[in-house]
């Protein structure tokens, strides 16, 4: 897991990802987004449905703060799974669709 402290990475990262704007579903390594910058910036995956991310540790971060990092990530995901590396157990989330 990799917690961005600067601007300069996390505005490469966001750019890169919104290449993946088009896939449905996505599966990915966990990052967290400073809460700046998801208050400034456009979400870079507002069309993808389903995301699937891995997370190497759960010491690495807070698990409501992936979790809403996350969904800033991809704002219109009805599904998000999220997979630990250090326990056995898997956090699955579907958003109710109105």
């Amino acid at each position: 897991m990799y917690c961005f402290g600067t601007w300069g990475p996390s505005s490469t990262l966001t750019d890169y990802l919104e290449k993946f704007d088009c896939c449905k579903e996505l599966s990915l390594y966990a990052f967290i987004f400073p809460k700046q910058l998801r208050r400034t910036w456009l979400p870079p995956l507002p069309n993808v449905k389903t995301l699937n991310v891995n997370i190497n540790s759960e010491k690495g971060a807070k698990h409501c703060d992936l979790r809403h990092s996350l969904f800033w990530l991809a704002p219109c995901a009805e599904f998000l799974s999220m997979k630990y590396s250090d326990i056995t157990s898997e956090y699955k989330y579907r958003r109710k669709v109105l």
